[in-house]
């Protein structure tokens, strides 16, 4: 990672439903071929095969940019992602397009090792409390990996600030969040060593069920790694677009809001 944005856009403007649905079209190929794979995962002597999901889940994607978001806001980072690459040639990696293979995986799992009891006609009637700790565990971990190493890999990460996102009683300095894949990507953001823009440059390559209260979690975090990114600025950025090289894009970005000097 080289630089990071805290990017506070609205669906408004420059986002249309074009931009998203040549994202989505991306995204639902890589799905279809993901899907068809997540048996593989689980090797017959039971083991689950971390190399194989990583490889997977998140192949050798030559992608720009990290896009971080709340889950409530997939249609904007889809829109965003779509507009990035339409416009300038962008390519985004968008952390939620994972999420739903994590889900997918373990009730394969848990199917398969975690069953406490079944009903009459074979169906899965409860699971085993501990086993199913231990089987989310491994996978969320596997995923949480994945992701820190996608952020290395990308030169730009833009987290996506919106009342979905953070708490919205605490969008000032003492920003908080629920979500601790947010939680995660932005802490390991903030902590990961920045590398040179050069290095990215030269390396581009069910009813009746019991209703129970929600667990809400608080995680305090901190943006100020992250710089300022709004709509103004994309527009500004769309304007002064002279080529569709998606490098040249990023470096007139990080002119703009002073990440490198004018001309360098």
């Amino acid at each position: 990672m080289f630089v990071g944005f805290n990017a506070k856009i609205s669906k408004e403007g420059f986002i249309s439903p074009y931009f998203k649905t040549l994202e989505t079209e991306r995204i639902e190929t890589q799905k279809r071929e993901i899907q068809s794979q997540l048996k593989d995962y689980v090797l017959n002597d039971g083991f689950l095969d971390a190399t194989l999901i990583e490889n997977d889940w998140f192949p050798n994607i030559s992608a720009n940019v990290f896009i971080s978001h709340s889950h409530r806001d997939y249609d904007l980072a889809v829109g965003f992602a779509g507009w990035l690459y339409t416009v300038f040639g962008i390519k985004s990696f968008i952390d939620s397009c994972v999420w739903g293979y994590a889900d997918d995986l373990l009730k394969i799992i848990d199917e398969k090792y975690c069953v406490n009891e079944l009903n009459p006609d074979g169906s899965v009637s409860s699971f085993d409390y501990n086993k199913r700790n231990r089987s989310t565990s491994h996978v969320h971990m596997i995923l949480n990996a994945a992701l820190h190493k996608m952020i290395d890999k990308t030169e730009c990460l833009m987290f996506l600030n919106t009342s979905n996102s953070l708490l919205t009683s605490d969008l000032d300095d003492n920003s908080a969040t629920s979500s601790p894949w947010i939680y995660s990507e932005l802490i390991f953001s903030r902590m990961c060593q920045k590398k040179k823009l050069s290095y990215y440059r030269e390396n581009l390559t069910h009813s009746g069920l019991l209703e129970y209260a929600e667990l809400n979690v608080k995680y305090d975090v901190s943006l100020d790694h992250l710089i300022e990114l709004d709509n103004q600025d994309l527009i500004n950025l769309w304007k002064r677009k002279t080529n569709k090289i998606p490098e040249l894009a990023l470096d007139d970005l990080y002119i703009l809001k002073g990440v490198l000097p004018t001309g360098e």
